[in-house]
């Protein structure tokens, strides 16, 4: 089936929450948003929220890098009030070829988990939203939502539908013992990273490059110990590749780590969308600080680099 994409855009109204969750406000049809809240504040300073998406089955939207297709979510919270910064921990995204382009999407009720740092006393988290929805045809849309937790009780029913998102990110690993060196070879306009562990299920790796939209396809093993990750499409003059872990079996259960690739800190949000503070960021929180390594149009190492970002989800 071929996919059509819309040339407008789906705008909603702003909503309005004081509780542990907006109402829900339409964004496509048959497709709504809300946040939700724990209303719980942690030591750290970090209350647990999350983008609640409702679509149906056959309804998709993408992933921070989507594909070749798709459009990546964007969360612009510049308008909050006592927020000192937010992160979205990315669950694992359904990785399909469709008409031959490869997508990261999800499909069906998705919660996104919102890391929030408290900063006041009378907090208010502004989100403007932008989202791909994909069906038969692919509609870029908006919404506007704020949500004010009160904070003086836990809402439980709002903090199990977070935590049951949260079981859906991988957790965090740097790759030691498992990923080797990583550069980008012109010839074959692809990433080669030794495996130095060759029982690792190296198909629920995602390989992206810091700070841009190229998509990687599924990692082959083009060598015994050596994993290529073919570049869709062309490229720029200059590359920068991130050693990061990711697992289905770790998005989907939530337990043993393992290792993959990943971009440059949310290289999909937008610029005024303010990342937690180091010091405060929660223990499964999906920033970390791998190894960068960037490469010129030759293919030639430039620099090499620690670069905090979030982990493959």
């Amino acid at each position: 089936m071929k996919i059509v994409i819309a040339i407008f855009t789906t705008f909603a109204l702003s909503a309005v929450g004081v509780a542990a969750e907006t109402d829900w406000v339409e964004v496509a049809p048959d497709v709504s948003v809300r946040l939700i809240s724990s209303d719980t504040l942690t030591d750290e300073g970090i209350v647990w929220m999350g983008l609640e998406i409702d679509m149906p089955a056959d309804t998709k939207t993408y992933w921070r890098v989507p594909g070749e297709t798709g459009l990546p979510l964007i969360i612009d919270t510049e308008g909050s009030r006592d927020i000192g910064g937010v992160e979205i921990a990315w669950p694992y995204p359904k990785r399909e070829v469709a008409g031959g382009y490869l997508d990261h999407a999800f499909y069906g009720h998705v919660v996104f988990p919102l890391a929030v740092a408290i900063e006041g006393d009378s907090p208010l988290l502004v989100a403007d939203i932008t989202l791909g929805v994909c069906s038969d045809v692919c509609v870029p849309a908006n919404a506007s939502i704020e949500i004010a937790p009160t904070l003086e009780a836990p809402d439980g029913p709002n903090d199990f539908r977070i935590r049951q998102a949260l079981a859906t990110v991988p957790l965090p690993h740097d790759g030691d013992g498992i990923l080797g060196a990583a550069r980008f070879d012109v010839n074959t306009e692809a990433i080669i990273v030794d495996l130095l562990e060759p029982g690792f299920d190296h198909t629920s790796m995602i390989a992206d490059i810091a700070g841009s939209s190229l998509v990687f396809g599924e990692p082959e093993i083009v060598e015994p110990s050596r994993l290529s990750f073919p570049l869709l499409g062309g490229w720029g003059p200059k590359l920068c590749v991130t050693q990061r872990p990711a697992s289905r079996s770790t998005a989907m259960m939530g337990h043993s780590r393992s290792s993959g690739l990943s971009p440059g800190p949310r290289a999909h949000l937008d610029r005024r969308q303010r990342p937690l503070p180091t010091s405060t960021r929660p223990e499964n929180s999906p920033m970390r600080n791998p190894t960068q390594i960037c490469m010129d149009g030759r293919g030639q190492p430039l620099s090499c680099r620690i670069h905090p970002v979030s982990a493959v989800s």
